[in-house]
């Protein structure tokens, strides 16, 4: 976590503190190369997916998005947050998912559930 001024922390880097629960609104501030994940306020870094993992991940994406050519959904693959409901500091980062309301979508968010998550 590194202070820009006295009133704006920012986490840039994987030194997460759990003395702490975090808000949307700083997942939101973070650096978008920063690869977290909140549930209920605790930050849950994440480590980089392995080769294998990204094979599988790709191979699904260019399946998915050929067979949805034409159709109102869309595919997308980490990290994209998705936010389950506005009630609660949890924001997920799926591997895949497939949204059909595009109004669900905001800069980097799903917010609601995806219509289908893939999770590798």
């Amino acid at each position: 976590m590194s202070k820009d001024n006295d009133n704006d922390l920012k986490v840039n880097e994987a030194i997460p503190d759990y003395n702490r629960l975090y808000t949307v609104e700083d997942y939101h501030s973070w650096d978008e190369t920063f690869r977290a994940e909140l549930y209920e306020g605790t930050l849950i870094v994440s480590e980089t997916p392995t080769i294998k993992h990204q094979k599988i991940s790709v191979n699904l994406v260019v399946k998915i998005h050929a067979y949805l050519d034409g159709k109102p959904c869309q595919v997308f693959h980490a990290p994209v947050g998705v936010r389950l409901s506005k009630n609660e500091e949890s924001i997920f980062e799926p591997d895949i998912i497939i949204i059909c309301d595009e109004s669900k979508l905001d800069k980097r968010t799903c917010n609601g559930p995806p219509d289908m998550i893939i999770e590798i």
